[in-house]
């Protein structure tokens, strides 16, 4: 270790709220401060960070990628790195993950391998659902926890296992942007395949065969991801934001909302600013 890393516990510095130990994981509710910096560092534990407040960004091998909210990040053991969060503060739900944990779900533990974001939908579901049964911690929450940290792992490995074959042509990467600027507007196959210049079908095949899901899914997921973000920083009517998103009525945006995440949008707004009234309370009380 040279003088310039400090190693850590499991976990990262700030003020833990709590804490729980269940057979190999150890999970805690972690807040920094406003503009802290951590310089370099490392962990005995390889770790998934979910956030649940606030933003923050992490340099890792001279690349920098920013964590914002509802989003999960996963750090190996003794990973050197540094962070800085942001101005409003963060909170994060840390879930340490012990070798005789990993060991036994050794076909999940290769997302562990090296420093991932994710980010959709589906992770911000497992991710809250997560946060809920740490705080419910009753009779049933024990097995929840796991069920729901192994989820998160698949889900990691799923959206991040490589095509058996070559790496993905350029012009895949084309489209994807292509996708992620206009997903709000009525896009047609041909006219993405028309843009990266080649044929429907074998645009519709290749991307399948990458993403592991349609175009029309991909697009959806864009979507409820927008729309998450509104919802939960936006005071707007749910009828706007279905229309901003995408969707052609309030109606058709709550359904698929609520198959993607459980949650109708007024359910997760409403899920949203009960946590943020929690943590405003535990901010005035001290605890």
């Amino acid at each position: 270790m040279s003088c310039t890393e400090t190693r850590f516990g499991p976990f990262s510095l700030g003020e833990t709220h709590r804490k729980i130990e269940l057979n190999g994981l150890i999970i805690t509710d972690t807040e920094h401060r406003p503009n802290q910096i951590l310089p370099r560092h490392r962990h005995q534990l390889a770790n998934m960070l979910f956030v649940l407040r606030g933003s923050f960004s992490e340099t890792i091998n001279g690349r920098t990628q920013l964590c914002d909210r509802l989003s999960l990040f996963i750090r190996p053991a003794e990973e050197v790195h540094s962070n800085e969060y942001d101005s409003a503060g963060t909170r994060c739900l840390i879930v340490g993950l012990e070798q005789k944990w990993r060991d036994s779900v050794t076909p999940l533990s290769i997302a562990l391998d090296r420093p991932r974001a994710s980010r959709s939908a589906t992770i911000a579901a497992l991710g809250l659902r997560l946060h809920r049964e740490f705080k419910l911690a009753d009779e049933a929450s024990a097995l929840s926890i796991e069920g729901l940290v192994l989820e998160l792992l698949a889900q990691v490995v799923r959206c991040s296992t490589p095509h058996s074959g070559s790496k993905p042509p350029a012009w895949l990467n084309q489209a994807e942007d292509f996708l992620h600027a206009h997903f709000s507007d009525s896009l047609a196959l041909r006219e993405t395949a028309n843009r990266v210049g080649v044929h429907p079908v074998h645009l519709a095949r290749v991307f399948r065969r990458y993403h592991k899901c349609t175009i029309g899914e991909y697009v959806r997921n864009l979507r409820i991801e927008f729309a998450q973000r509104q919802l939960a920083m936006s005071p707007a009517p749910l009828a706007e934001i279905a229309v901003a998103a995408g969707f052609c009525a309030q109606s058709h945006f709550s359904t698929a909302f609520k198959r993607q995440l459980g949650l109708t949008p007024a359910e997760y707004r409403a899920a949203i600013r009960s946590r943020e009234k929690h943590d405003s309370w535990l901010d005035l009380s001290g605890r």
